[in-house]
């Protein structure tokens, strides 16, 4: 009878463990993230000639072609181009173009070489003009959007950390 109690003490006892691993160590990680749940599109390959007409005005998932190069564009790039980018675990950092020139030259070196924060070194993003965006500064990453009606750099670096690597194919491209 002893051996009995003391099987069901250690259940529990492990049982609780495991509970509290569970809660502690893997939260719903979505919940966590700064910006806002986008719906899942899905994530099919096309060719590259494809045009896709997204649901939102800045698409985080849906099908999509080649990946864009990572760095500072001058141009916008496709949509289809950058979701693939961020199925591979990126962040776009989008700048309506009408955004003041300072806060564009502060976003290009937040994420370029020579780095304008030495504790930030992004090694997955994007960013790019975007005609017709609604905030002055967008991140996007696997369904996730944050809109940023002015710069902050500490909130764009923590968006960035948080989402950085949160998509279907993290470890590609």
């Amino acid at each position: 009878m002893k051996n009995f109690r003391f099987i069901i003490i250690l259940v529990i006892v492990l049982g609780g463990f495991v509970m509290l691993y569970l809660f502690t160590s893997s939260p719903n990680s979505a919940e966590l993230r700064p910006g806002l749940a986008q719906n899942d599109e899905g994530r099919e390959h096309i060719p590259a000639s494809t045009a896709v007409s997204y649901k939102n005005a800045i698409p985080t998932s849906g099908s999509h072609s080649q990946p864009a190069q990572w760095g500072i564009s001058s141009i916008q790039i496709n949509d289809e181009s950058l979701v693939h980018n961020m199925e591979h675990g990126g962040v776009v950092i989008s700048y309506r173009t009408d955004t003041d020139a300072k806060i564009v030259s502060q976003l290009k070196k937040l994420f370029s070489k020579p780095y304008s924060n030495s504790g930030f070194r992004p090694t997955k993003a994007i960013v790019m003009p975007r005609k017709g965006q609604e905030a002055p500064i967008v991140a996007a990453s696997w369904q996730r959007l944050k809109k940023f009606q002015t710069y902050n750099e500490q909130e764009i670096i923590e968006y960035y950390n948080l989402n950085i690597g949160k998509s279907p194919e993290p470890s590609s491209g």
